[in-house]
């Protein structure tokens, strides 16, 4: 029983993006889970790298997050940058904002006759519905078409 306690345990942990080690922190940049030695922003795939680079200029900082600073007044032992709430994980991340949108007017778009039709670009219409110079681009054929565009994001 207890062996089966301590793998759902290891199962539900956090692993490092670049090296998949158990992941500690979280880039305050891009949000992604990394370890230690991962964590700055040149050290991994972060999105995020030319804020970091402006801050660094900016503030002429080291490439070491200041928790691992010891000049940092507060600094503690075993400290970590906190892990983001669900809703800032999308914050500056507008791709990911896109695609959940898009995707939940998929649903909406197999759920609600006529939805579609309310949405579409109609050149005949445009004077009468020009939101729909935005909102077309929401509406999709199929699963495959949803597919295939979202690989292309």
């Amino acid at each position: 029983m207890a062996n089966g306690s301590l793998q759902i345990y290891t199962m539900t942990q956090r692993r490092c993006t670049v090296c998949n080690e158990l992941a500690l922190h979280r880039c305050t940049y891009c949000g992604d889970f990394l370890c230690k030695t991962h964590l700055p922003p040149e050290m991994h795939w972060c999105v995020g790298v030319e804020t970091y680079e402006g801050d660094r200029e900016a503030r002429d900082i080291s490439s070491t997050p200041s928790e691992f600073r010891p000049e940092r007044k507060e600094w503690h032992v075993g400290t970590s940058t906190p892990a983001r709430s669900f809703a800032s994980t999308f914050s500056g991340n507008y791709s990911f904002v896109l695609l959940l949108l898009i995707s939940i007017s998929f649903v909406l778009q197999l759920l609600i006759p006529g939805y579609d039709e309310r949405l579409a670009l109609i050149p005949a219409f445009l004077s009468s519905r020009p939101e729909t110079l935005v909102t077309h681009i929401f509406l999709h054929g199929s699963f495959d078409h949803l597919f295939f565009n979202m690989l292309n994001e």
